[in-house]
């Protein structure tokens, strides 16, 4: 039900883990199991003619850690229009471990009720290498392979548009004296659509970082990145780009995490396009007021590739925020609102997508819970006939070791 392709992953925050289940054991192999059966009442996400229907998906998955360990990888989210493959930072967690390996995979394979050809299965591995010296020199690889599909009606079609997305990044930081920090990354993203020729396309990035530490807890950076982003067949749409920030990490005591950048980013476009100049900027927020709740806030402005055929591109912007409470030992409770504008240039369509949720987990054992809830989205376009609202119930089990 999500409103994009996207599916972000605040600061701070990530999948449930091992460490939450197993507090004084390590391994190596860790499987889990979900099973979830979800009722929508707009299938296909059209304004009219609207479809019910059950969906059962059943999630195999599982980690693998070298040396072990009881918490996975941060995750690495990409995302089909993100120029460069990331739309969110993500500078990781500091590790001075001298190597630490994860590979990590998982299926949703889901089952309709009443449009079997709607069924598919789709898989994400993501396989990350770090080593770190012990002068502080540090490399990271990641590599994020994903075959999925987009929600529908992201194209102008009720249809499943499905693709195959792979990224590779590399990481290197070097220290330089006892406040400052160099770091180069280089990434290549591949995006591959199955029936879109159109959206396929090669994006090569590299990025220089300069930190301060301010203090222990506070960074300041300066952030440069040029991104090349080639299309097979649709070359018009070629480009490249330019994003200049500078920002903070901050993190205080455990509950307080914040990332913001605030920057330019230009765009070259091929042919007789003009070039865009934008301001953009990002915060991610993590605060914890008490050990049982949690607030989470999302707040950006990007230049992103185009998912519909006649535009050039998107500026999109986002708010979101998560609430989280845990009653008990057992239960927690969270709610999400969000917001999502995305204006096409190239075009006069300018779609606003509301979204919210809200969800109920209990932990049976540690080993075992179970989680329902419901989602809202809407999305009210300038064009009418794109608009559109779902309402959506779910109920998932999951075990995990």
């Amino acid at each position: 039900f999500a409103a994009t392709s996207a599916t972000d992953v605040p600061l701070g925050q990530s999948a449930g883990t091992a460490d939450d289940l197993f507090e004084t054991q390590r391994g190596y192999f860790h499987p889990a199991l979900s099973l979830s059966e979800v009722y929508t009442d707009n299938l296909f996400n059209t304004k009219n003619n609207t479809e019910t229907e059950y969906i059962t998906t059943i999630t195999p998955a599982l980690w693998l850690s070298f040396p072990g360990q009881l918490q996975p990888a941060e995750p690495v989210v990409t995302d089909t229009t993100a120029a460069g493959g990331q739309l969110l930072a993500n500078f990781g967690k500091k590790d001075d471990r001298p190597f630490q390996a994860f590979l990590s995979y998982e299926a949703g394979i889901k089952r309709h009720k009443n449009f079997s050809s709607e069924d598919l299965t789709t898989h994400k591995l993501h396989g990350l290498v770090r080593g770190t010296l012990t002068s502080g020199l540090s490399l990271d690889v990641n590599n994020v392979y994903i075959k999925s599909h987009d929600a529908y009606a992201t194209y102008n079609t009720s249809t499943q548009n499905k693709y195959t997305t792979n990224l590779i990044a590399l990481k290197s930081s070097i220290p330089v004296g006892e406040r400052f920090k160099l770091r180069l990354d280089f990434s290549n993203f591949l995006v591959d659509y199955d029936d879109l020729a159109d959206r396929d396309r090669s994006d090569n990035t590299v990025s220089g970082y300069l930190f301060y530490a301010l203090s222990q807890k506070t960074k300041l950076f300066g952030q440069v990145d040029y991104v090349d982003v080639s299309y097979d067949t649709n070359t018009s749409n070629d480009n490249t780009q330019q994003r200049y920030f500078l920002g903070v990490d901050y993190a205080i005591s455990g509950k307080v995490q914040m990332l913001a950048r605030i920057g330019y980013n230009t765009k070259d476009r091929n042919g007789t396009l003009s070039t865009l100049e934008e301001f953009v900027y990002e915060l991610q927020s993590d605060y914890q007021f008490t050990p049982k709740n949690d607030l989470v806030v999302q707040f950006w402005r990007k230049v992103k590739e185009t998912d519909t055929p006649g535009t050039n591109g998107i500026i999109g912007s986002s708010l979101s925020a998560t609430f989280s409470q845990q009653l008990g030992q057992r239960i927690v409770t969270s709610a999400q609102i969000g917001w999502l504008n995305d204006e096409y240039s190239g075009s006069s369509r300018d779609d606003d997508y509301l979204t919210l949720s809200l969800a109920l987990s209990y932990s049976m054992q540690k080993w075992f819970k179970i989680s329902g809830g419901y989602n809202y989205v809407q999305r009210d376009s300038s064009d009418n006939s794109l608009d559109y609202d779902s309402n959506g119930l779910f109920l998932n089990l999951t075990g995990r070791l």
